[in-house]
């Protein structure tokens, strides 16, 4: 398995479907690719990048990513909190999505706040992970 660093658009359309958003690069937005041999295993997305200060973070991945996984996810953070020197990272889920929550707080995510019909009419559940907390450095 490999990480794959381009801004491709075919890559970008890819995230878009899997996570329902409009991501582009020419919004800013960043996005890294696992793939493995039977193709693309997860992606991560960064929005609302601001070097110095804090990335939000989007992700999709198959339950397994096997040992590549581990890798990607110190890439993510690598990028984040080493080369733009972010001091925070924020994901979002939604409220009803049990597993993915379940998913953040394995990854060293702490829960933050409720956001109220962040999703239309359902709620988000908000993440943070500062700097100094990240286990994946």
């Amino acid at each position: 398995m490999h990480v794959d660093a381009t801004q491709s658009p075919a890559l970008f359309r890819l995230a878009s479907e899997r996570l329902g958003g409009h991501y582009r690069h020419e919004l800013g937005h960043k996005v890294l690719t696992l793939i493995g041999a039977r193709g693309i295993v997860a992606q991560a997305v960064f929005t609302g990048t601001s070097p110095g200060i804090k990335f939000e973070l989007t992700m999709w991945a198959h339950r397994a990513m096997g040992l590549g996984g581990r890798h990607f996810i110190r890439t993510i953070f690598r990028v984040g909190f080493v080369e733009w020197k972010c001091l925070r990272a924020t994901a979002i889920t939604r409220a009803s999505n049990a597993a993915a929550q379940r998913a953040l707080v394995k990854l060293g995510f702490t829960f933050e706040t409720d956001l109220g019909r962040w999703f239309g009419a359902e709620d988000g559940m908000c993440f943070r992970m500062y700097r100094e907390d990240c286990k994946w450095l």
